[in-house]
């Protein structure tokens, strides 16, 4: 699952700080900005009817003539009245009233990378406007959907974004609807207003692989030069075997930052099951995950500058029309929460030379209080061993530990060793493969000086995809769950 458990208490503390990032055109243009110009969010009538009509002209912009009365609503409400949509073109449609579901159809040879987005004014989000939009062949097969950008997440200037490939021709239903009518609405509301507007629009998408690559001649690279920004690739796997690869320039101030690689969420149209890989000049993986997109993101923590190819392939060894897949890469200095992580360094080796972790103070609204250290490590060898201080000073003390590595693409089987103050040896936890790979939750302590060690099991360790990062936590109180590393 791509969610990642959080302690309820810790929610609002790692959400503060959240920034959202930009997309970058196929052009390499950043969409920046954030949102068009704000209309009011009211019941937009400008009074210059009387109710009564023989025409839809004769009412105002959000109402309809249903036998001669202006009526909410509007006239593309299903497949039959979907209005059509040319290629990079664009249309103003309206969320109004609630339970409204709005069709856009457009025509495709088949063989088209497209990107379709949803943008929404300031005014509209502040009202609580928040769109959906799902891409549908011409059987009515869901292709891919989207809430937010492709990935889940938010970004500047647009509601919602979907990438697609489209394997066939014919003819292809756009909808768009509020998240409360599509049931993602985490309050279960379903909005609409007269001055809820959007604009759809449809973009072919040029930033694709292409034949003949390898990995030594990747034909379309990402240059990575700036933080904070989305750059999106897509891919097909023509056939059985094929493998397709993106050549990746880590450039200037993102060197150091955290590199993910995510993809598509709704992959529904797709029959590929993906393998992404990072690897260096040398063939050296960096991170190597299975399902990026639907599953989870893929990352590497601090990626130096250099040259880098993306190995895209599918689990199975199978390809064909329907075996695409959009890559979407950023960089960002923090994790998606704004969280900083501290970033193990050698020379910790042993008790006597424990790195000391940053606690970070937080408060529940009820009172209780608790510290939390965020780490990224690297097992530099299969006998290298990292330790890590802290202290407990509750009284009362509760430990929370949780790890990841796998699940995000790094390659350490890790084992963990609680030690108190005199240096004795209190408690051993083995890993796993699982989303975490370790979890602790809710060892008691005493008040003090305490330590652990990380060291990678099961031959791993050594490669510079043998990473793995934790949170730590030291509560005054017995915990329900503990938050995991998210990136």
């Amino acid at each position: 699952m791509r969610s990642i458990p959080l302690l309820f208490i810790f929610v609002t503390l790692l959400s503060s700080g959240c920034a959202k990032d930009e997309p970058v055109n196929a052009d390499g243009s950043s969409d920046g900005g954030d949102g068009t110009d704000g209309g009011d969010g009211g019941d937009g009538s400008d009074g210059s009817t009387d109710g009564s009509c023989s025409e839809d002209a004769d009412c105002d912009p959000w109402q309809i003539c249903e036998e001669g009365s202006c009526e909410a609503g509007d006239r593309n409400n299903s497949v039959e009245e979907a209005q059509s949509l040319l290629w990079e073109d664009s249309r103003e449609g309206r969320i109004m009233p609630a339970g409204d579901v709005d069709y856009f159809s457009f025509q495709a040879d088949g063989g088209e990378y497209v990107r379709i987005s949803t943008t929404l004014e300031d005014a509209v989000i502040e009202a609580g406007g928040d769109t959906v939009l799902i891409l549908r062949d011409e059987s009515g097969k869901v292709v891919t959907s989207a809430n937010r950008f492709a990935t889940g997440t938010a970004i500047t200037g647009v509601d919602a974004v979907a990438f697609a490939y489209l394997a066939e021709a014919g003819t292809y239903t756009i909808t768009v609807e509020d998240d409360g009518s599509y049931g993602a609405d985490p309050d279960g509301v379903e909005t609409g207003f007269s001055d809820y507007v959007y604009t759809v629009a449809l973009q072919e998408w040029s930033a694709t692989t292409f034949e003949p690559d390898s990995a030594a001649s990747p034909q379309y690279t990402v240059d990575l030069d700036t933080s904070r920004v989305w750059s999106t690739v897509g891919a097909l796997l023509e056939s059985d075997g094929d493998v397709d690869y993106i050549g990746l320039e880590v450039r200037g101030v993102v060197g150091g930052e955290l590199l993910f690689v995510d993809g598509n969420q709704d992959m529904e149209g797709s029959d590929l099951r993906s393998r992404i890989r990072l690897l260096d000049s040398s063939g050296r993986a960096y991170t190597d995950k299975l399902d990026v997109g639907p599953s989870d993101y893929a990352l590497v923590p601090f990626v130096e500058p250099g040259s880098y190819v993306l190995e895209i392939s599918d689990i199975a060894g199978t390809g064909g029309d329907k075996h695409w897949t959009f890559l979407h890469v950023i960089s960002r200095p923090d994790d998606w929460n704004g969280s900083e992580f501290q970033q193990e360094v050698e020379g910790n080796d042993l008790l006597s030379t424990a790195e000391i972790l940053v606690q970070t103070d937080g408060e529940t609204s009820s009172g209780n209080l608790y510290t939390f250290s965020s780490v990224y490590g690297r097992a530099d060898s299969t006998d290298d061993e990292d330790w890590f201080s802290f202290n407990a000073g509750y009284g009362s003390n509760f430990f929370g530990f949780c790890l990841n590595s796998a699940s995000l693409g790094g390659g350490v089987s890790p084992q963990v060793d609680l030690y108190d103050g005199s240096g004795a040896l209190v408690q051993t936890w083995t890993g796993s493969s699982a989303n975490p790979n370790l979890y602790v939750a809710n060892e008691t302590l005493a008040d003090g000086d305490w330590f652990v060690r990380v060291s990678p099991t099961d031959g791993t360790g050594g490669g510079p995809g043998d990473w793995y990062a934790f949170t730590l936590y030291v509560a005054g109180f017995e915990a329900g769950s503990y938050g995991c590393p998210n990136g």
